[in-house]
């Protein structure tokens, strides 16, 4: 078996100490060699993808399943594997080709699970792709129709999977974002979600899709992610608690909502969150990246300071957007600038 697919570290934890948010006991949780990087893992998962190897595939993410394998900072090797066979193309074809990789996939295991949530997690950024970022009064009409066949593709992909056993929380992860996309109703989207957290409470990814749903932008109100993060993060209870709501938080910073975020979240609890990750599975220097724009949003400039002191140049794309507003924000630490009225 490849390296990937095997547990190379054993930590015991219990409880809230895994930070799994699960009410029984967890005896053991596979934490990822820390010389698996990131890329390297990326590079083997696609590596696979590309030569056919269909079997190992299934087998490595039934162990990423089986062992709740976590990566520096607790997240889930499990999504880091769908995300590796997600990778963005730059071109048309190449997603054509990579697409009709996975639908190969899926003709020569029709029962994979995995081969499904893979395949409906591509066209569903495919449809964004073609549909764009804009507001939808925004979106040009010739848009929709690419972006409504391709999410139907995914819907049908993933029902068609919903009895496969064993189930992957992914699967719920993928319907919810298909939900997003039809504009389902918040009842709707919230009964996905809660069906992946009976099947895997710690699996957190459903909570920040959720979180995402009741953004502003999409389908819900002002206030109701920070209301939704408390009462998920207290439901929970102790580190695990704190540490979802830290994670719940970051889908607020995310979106920008600086000026609100501070407002609606308690600023304690998500440093808490955050040392309560980093006690139990490590420094992440994506979630150090979080954390220091959380406190650039909160105004704390003396935590931001040794924040941006211990990142250096090493700023995170998917949390700060482009390197110019990491350099603001350091700037604003270093009190080179005032605050951004």
């Amino acid at each position: 078996m490849h390296m990937f697919a095997s547990i190379v570290l054993m930590a015991t934890f219990l409880n809230a100490g895994t930070l799994d948010g699960q009410a029984t006991p967890v005896t053991s949780v596979a934490v990822a060699d820390v010389n698996d990087s990131d890329s390297s893992f990326a590079e083997h998962v696609a590596t696979l993808l590309i030569e056919h190897q269909f079997a190992d595939l299934d087998r490595l993410a039934d162990t990423l399943r089986r062992d709740r394998t976590r990566s520096r900072g607790g997240a889930w090797r499990l999504h880091e594997f769908y995300g590796a066979l997600d990778s963005p193309l730059k071109s048309e074809p190449d997603t054509v080709a990579h697409l009709n990789l996975l639908r190969a996939w899926m003709a020569a295991s029709p029962q994979s699970i995995t081969a499904r949530v893979a395949l409906a997690t591509s066209l569903t950024r495919w449809a964004w792709v073609a549909r764009g970022k804009s507001f939808a009064d925004e979106v040009a009409q010739d848009r929709w129709p690419l972006f409504q066949q391709r999410i139907q593709e995914a819907e049908a992909v993933l029902r068609g999977s919903e009895l496969i056993t064993p189930m992957c929380p992914q699967w719920f992860g993928a319907m919810m974002a298909v939900g997003l996309a039809n504009g389902w109703q918040p009842a709707q989207e919230k009964a996905v979600m809660e069906r992946g957290l009976l099947l895997e409470p710690g699996y957190f990814y459903l909570q920040e899709e959720y979180s995402t749903f009741l953004q502003p932008k999409w389908y819900g109100n002002q206030g109701e992610a920070a209301t939704f993060a408390k009462q998920s993060a207290d439901g929970v209870g102790g580190d695990a608690g704190d540490a979802l709501y830290f994670r719940l938080a970051g889908v607020l910073a995310r979106f920008g909502r600086g000026n609100t975020l501070a407002k609606e979240m308690d600023w304690q609890r998500i440093q808490e969150g955050y040392a309560a990750l980093v006690a139990t599975y490590g420094r992440d220097q994506r979630l150090t990246n979080e954390l220091a724009l959380l406190a650039y949003f909160n105004r704390d400039r003396t935590t931001a300071l040794k924040l941006f002191t211990e990142l250096g140049s090493q700023w995170s794309e998917r949390v700060w957007g482009n390197r110019d507003r990491y350099e603001h924000a350091r700037d604003w630490a270093n009190s080179h600038t005032d605050w951004p009225e």
